[in-house]
Formats: C-alpha cells, structure tokens, sequence
C-alpha cells in the first residue's frame, strides 16, 4: 500500500478517537429514572352521608380499626388483605369456580347489567404505589374520587379516612390516632426524601478531584491524536512531492 494511501485510511481513524475520547466522559452517569406521574389533583367532591357499607363495630371502636374493617369489606377483595393487589397468588386463595375474574358474564365485556368491567387492582402497599402521593390528603382525595372502582365517591368522608388512615398503616407508616384534613396534610409519606443528603466522605472528595484532573487530560489527549494524524499527513505529501520532483 502507499504510503500516501496509508496516511488518509489512518487520518479518520484518527480523528474519530480523537472525537469519541474528547466526548465520552469518565463513566457516563444514568439518567435519573422518572418517577411515576402524580394523578391529576382530584376536584373537591360532597361526600354521601348515608353509607351502604354495613361495618360492624362497636361505638368506641378506633379510626383504624374501622377503616380496617372497611377495606376488608370494600377493597380487599381486588387488593388483597394484605393490600398486594390482584395477584395469581391471592385469586389463587379463592375458589376454583371464582379465579378467574375475567371469564365470559363475569367481569368481562359481556358482564351482567349490574356488573363492571374489572381490571388489574394494583398494589396498594409499597414505594410504587405511593409514590405518586406525597400526604396523606393526597392519598385521600385519590381513594375517595375513584374507588371504589364500580361506585366512586360513594363513601362517606367518614370512611374515606378510615380506609386511608388503614392504608396508610399497611404501608408502615403511623397515621395517628384520627387521621383529618389537618393533619393529613401534614402526614408525609416518603419521609425518606426528607433526610439531608450525606455530607461528602474522604473517598468521594479524592474521587472528585481526580474526575476534575481528568478532564483537562481528556481534552489533551484530544488534541494529541488530532495533531499526531496532521503531522503523519503533512508528511507524508511531503515525501510524495519530493520522489516526483526526482
């Protein structure tokens, strides 16, 4: 091959390290991953004063023991007791005949006139399923202007803290002895994003500074690569005209 073929195969080749090491920096960090969407902020809607849900308690009963009542009468069923959701392994719990909620005249398209179409209850405990709730109140408004799915808005305000102050427990949180618009505004639920950030040890600052020296030494390598091709370039036409003139 040429001598003048070799130095233009090489000089992109060259160049293109040149680009690549200048552009890429020391381990490229992720993309913080992107939480889920809040839902939409839920108008303020009147609440039913008579109750159809039949809750069995005594009069002194707790907040949190009717609200726990409540969700095993009203959201378990799709939830879970334990408030995982709708899994294989809770349907599995129940009858043969009853597993499959979906099949035909069921909670399919085709259900009976006084029934609805179901889909997959979600889970109700973990980071996930509050994540896109910051309070308390936050949590309320949701459950009581959606659920339950084939009656929203049809629990009492009552029972929309009772249900939410139970939930809010299934997640290991403490809602207080009566949970209420005041203080549920208050009652955060990732107290974790809270904390203050970790204040920088001996390692991560050793490990800053040499990131920052690495930089510059980046850049110079660059520019090394790109003069190094130009040179072998230059050179190499010069030779080229000097063996014609020969």
């Amino acid at each position: 091959m040429k001598p003048q073929t070799l130095a233009l195969l090489t000089l992109p080749l060259l160049v293109s390290w040149a680009v690549l090491l200048s552009a890429c920096g020391p381990a490229d960090a992720p993309s913080p991953a992107v939480g889920p969407s809040l839902p939409a902020p839920m108008p303020v809607m009147a609440t039913n004063q008579d109750s159809w849900i039949l809750v069995d308690l005594p009069p002194d009963a707790t907040q949190l023991q009717r609200g726990a009542e409540i969700y095993r009468l009203v959201c378990s069923a799709c939830h879970a007791h334990s408030g995982e959701g709708l899994t294989d392994a809770w349907r599995a719990t129940w009858g043969k005949q009853d597993q499959n909620c979906w099949q035909s005249k069921c909670h399919a398209a085709n259900h009976p006139p006084d029934g609805f179409v179901l889909p997959i209850a979600p889970a109700v405990v973990g980071t996930a399923a509050l994540a896109p709730f910051e309070t308390a109140a936050d949590l309320r408004a949701y459950i009581q202007s959606t659920m339950p799915w084939q009656e929203p808005n049809s629990m009492t305000e009552e029972e929309g803290w009772a249900v939410t102050a139970y939930v809010v427990q299934l997640n290991r949180l403490n809602p207080g002895p009566e949970l209420n618009a005041e203080n549920g505004a208050q009652l955060r639920l990732h107290p974790e994003s809270l904390q203050p950030l970790p204040a920088p040890t001996a390692e991560s600052s050793a490990a800053t500074a040499a990131f920052g020296f690495m930089e510059p030494a980046r850049i110079l390598g660059a520019a090394a690569l790109v003069a190094v091709a130009v040179f072998l370039a230059v050179r190499v036409t010069r030779r080229e005209k000097t063996a014609r003139k020969r």
